[in-house]
C-alpha cells in the first residue's frame, strides 16, 4: 500500500522510518509523504479506527471499489500482511466511507491515477 506509507503512521510510530528511508535513498521516502498523501492517510486512519480493522484493510477495501481496478498487487512479506489483504476482501465500506476516501484521493501527476 504505497509502499507501506498507507499502512502505517509513521508519524506516531517511536521507532520512526527505517535508516534507508530516512536516508532519502528508498522509492518509498521520495515518492511518498506530501500533504496531499497524508490527507489520504488520515481519511483512512478515521475510517480504519471506527470500524477497528487496520489501515491496510481499509486501504485495499477502498482500492478494490474504485474503477478500472480488477486486482490489487500485495506485496506481503509477513503472513499478517497477507491475512489483512484477505480481510480486506469481506470489507463493505459504506457510501459515506467511500466518498470520504475518495474527496481525499489527489492524483499523483508523476505516478499515475491510481499510484
Amino acid at each position: 500500500m504505497a509502499g507501506g506509507f498507507l499502512a502505517t503512521d509513521w508519524r506516531k510510530l517511536e521507532r520512526g522510518h527505517s535508516q534507508r528511508s530516512k536516508a532519502g535513498t528508498s522509492y518509498s521516502s521520495t515518492t511518498w509523504g506530501t500533504p496531499e498523501d497524508y490527507r489520504v492517510l488520515d481519511a483512512l486512519i478515521g475510517v480504519a479506527g471506527r470500524r477497528g480493522v487496520s489501515l491496510a484493510q481499509t486501504a485495499l477495501a477502498w482500492l478494490l471499489t474504485r474503477a478500472g481496478v480488477s486486482a490489487a498487487i500485495v506485496g506481503a512479506t509477513k503472513l499478517s500482511q497477507l491475512d489483512d489483504a484477505i480481510s480486506a476482501l469481506e470489507l463493505s465500506l459504506s457510501a459515506e466511507e467511500l466518498e470520504l476516501l475518495s474527496s481525499a484521493y489527489t492524483p499523483n501527476r508523476n505516478l499515475g491515477l491510481l499510484r
